[in-house]
């Protein structure tokens, strides 16, 4: 007689422990707190889900407090450097992972940094992946574990939500990108011929040379009841200039921002001077 039993993660619930539950839950929401039984977080603005590189590097701690002020001088630089949208704000990563974020990026850098928008696009959504001060409102745990001695749940996998027009300015901006006489994006997505955001995000949410841990990006605009997609600020095209940039692409490593606002000229539009 299982009928009047319930299940939750793998737990069965008896008709008491269920009342309980939908007690804790109704509290919960006259606090005003959103839970999630995804992964057992809060998920509102001013919280993070993970904090700290773990025991078992590369992998991070499974954290849901407040984002912290960075105290190290080195770790600041580095924010300032690569995620300066965050500026002297609390954030959800250290000094560890900024490390291990610069070191990330340098991989991919000599791909992309000469173009401005596109460098700045693509440091951007890991910036916010790994820093952002309300990283709960667009991330989920999807796989955690605990290590044995210790209290800290470590996260194995991670889902992140972003709206598809975040995902299309990321790919627009860094489509006709240069390097080495070629388009660079198909270079990172492991593909020559069928390289679009879908396929740029699935290779950098699964690459290990980009990122230590696996992510699964979910691209559209639908919300639900705990997480919002991300929309940052982000530029769409690669003759843009970002703020913490002096000067837009050139035309050896974007071919379109040759043309003023990327619209091509007539092949056979010339202008002569006559003697």
């Amino acid at each position: 007689k299982q009928w009047y039993q319930r299940r939750v993660r793998g737990h069965t619930m008896l008709p008491t422990e269920s009342v309980k539950m939908n007690m804790l839950l109704v509290s919960m929401s006259l606090l005003g707190i959103v839970f999630s039984f995804e992964d057992g977080l809060v998920h509102e603005p001013g919280r993070c889900v993970s904090y700290g590189l773990s025991s078992e590097y590369p992998l991070l701690n499974v954290y849901n407090g407040p984002p912290q002020h960075l105290t190290d001088i080195g770790a600041v630089e580095i924010l300032e450097e690569l995620c300066p949208m965050f500026g002297n704000m609390p954030v959800c990563c250290d000094g560890a992972q900024l490390e291990n974020l610069a070191s990330h990026m340098s991989q991919v850098a000599f791909l992309l940094e000469e173009c401005s928008s596109c460098w700045y696009n693509f440091r951007t959504i890991f910036c916010q992946q790994i820093c952002s001060p309300d990283q709960s409102t667009f991330m989920r745990v999807l796989e955690q574990f605990k290590i044995e001695g210790d209290d800290a749940s470590v996260a194995r996998s991670f889902q992140v939500s972003l709206t598809k027009e975040y995902a299309v300015k990321l790919f627009d901006s860094c489509k006709e990108v240069q390097a080495f006489g070629r388009d660079a994006l198909p270079l990172i997505c492991s593909s020559s011929t069928h390289c679009n955001h879908d396929r740029l995000l699935k290779e950098l949410g699964n690459n290990a040379s980009m990122a230590p841990y696996l992510t699964e990006f979910l691209v559209g605009n639908a919300r639900d009841s705990v997480i919002t997609p991300l929309q940052a600020d982000v530029l769409s095209h690669c003759w843009e200039v970002p703020e913490d940039a002096d000067e837009a692409c050139s035309c050896e490593d974007c071919w379109v921002a040759c043309f003023e606002k990327g619209k091509t000229p007539s092949l056979f539009s010339f202008e002569f001077e006559w003697p």
